[in-house]
């Protein structure tokens, strides 16, 4: 895959490193656990009517602010159902031939929600339902692994590019071929560097490498300083999200947040634990983030791009 392409695929991949970060946290720390208690009952989001496109929403928001959208919006609920997937795969929209990335979604009920989408080589801009995106088609119906475009009265569909898991998520007792964990003081200061080396053209695999060699020297040296380092704090119902968790926000959670799952699978079994970080980093595919917020019950789905 050349550069170009990688670079396209890179914004997306920084949300699933974080989560990734937390999860080898609740690995290497056995008293930390994730999930300590049965998920509370599903509590109904109202869901996001499509809002016609704006003069603002038509030029598009900066990717980075994202998380502020993420924070005012209550569109995160229970899964999909059979019904409402088969509506949705139901739908003939051939893919799309416009030169768009698909770099993220935030997905609600009935096709509702946002989207962040790249022109060319561009980083992306937020889109929600109804937007105008960059003047070439609206964007008419958001799902968790596609979008579906509105191009002159013809729906298309624009999904996910497909980069293999081996290149994007290498285990993280290998090797590092990355220069950005070399006197790294914080995950941000990681995050920034690889940032830019992915801008200015380098190997996003090498970089993603590295992300993930940092956290695991973390992890392993001191797990709860790197916990702290997260933002988050731990209580006996998980993870707590604090007020210094910036780079979380990547993932749409917020101050107060506590993280109860990940794909439905106990932290607190170490071993089981480690078998939930390997699948997740040798298959990729989705992961479900089932989170409190207050009184409600909500789900997050990242995608981590498969083979």
């Amino acid at each position: 895959m050349n550069k170009d392409a990688l670079f396209k695929l890179w914004p997306k991949a920084q949300a699933p490193l974080i989560v990734l970060a937390v999860i080898f946290c609740g690995v290497t720390l056995a008293k930390a656990t994730w999930l300590i208690i049965a998920p509370a009952p599903a509590v109904s989001v109202p869901a996001i009517k499509p809002a016609k496109a704006s003069s603002s929403a038509q030029n598009g928001e900066d990717w980075v602010q994202i998380s502020s959208v993420v924070s005012r919006r209550a569109f995160f609920g229970e899964e999909v159902t059979v019904a409402q997937e088969e509506k949705a795969t139901s739908i003939e929209a051939p893919e799309t031939s416009l030169n768009l990335s698909l770099l993220a979604i935030l997905a609600g009920a009935d096709g509702t929600g946002y989207a962040i989408i790249g022109e060319a080589k561009s980083t992306g801009k937020v889109f929600r339902v109804g937007d105008d995106v960059y003047g070439k088609a609206e964007l008419q119906a958001v799902y968790g692994d596609r979008v579906i475009i509105d191009r002159n009265g013809k729906l298309e569909t624009l999904r996910y590019e497909k980069l293999k898991s081996t290149e994007l998520l290498k285990a993280v007792t290998g090797e590092d071929d990355s220069d950005s964990i070399e006197g790294a003081s914080s995950l941000s200061e990681v995050m920034s560097r690889a940032n830019r080396a992915v801008a200015e053209g380098g190997d996003m695999a090498a970089e993603v490498q590295g992300v993930m060699g940092y956290v695991a020297e973390r992890a392993n040296a001191d797990p709860e300083a790197f916990i702290a380092e997260l933002g988050l704090e731990v209580t006996d119902q998980g993870y707590q999200v604090s007020r210094k968790a910036r780079q979380l926000q990547m993932v749409g959670l917020r101050p107060g947040d506590v993280i109860n799952s990940v794909n439905d699978v106990p932290v607190g079994d170490v071993s089981t634990d480690q078998a939930l970080l390997n699948q997740i980093m040798d298959t990729g595919g989705e992961l479900k983030i089932q989170i409190t917020r207050g009184s409600r019950s909500l789900t997050i789905y990242q995608t981590i791009p498969t083979n």
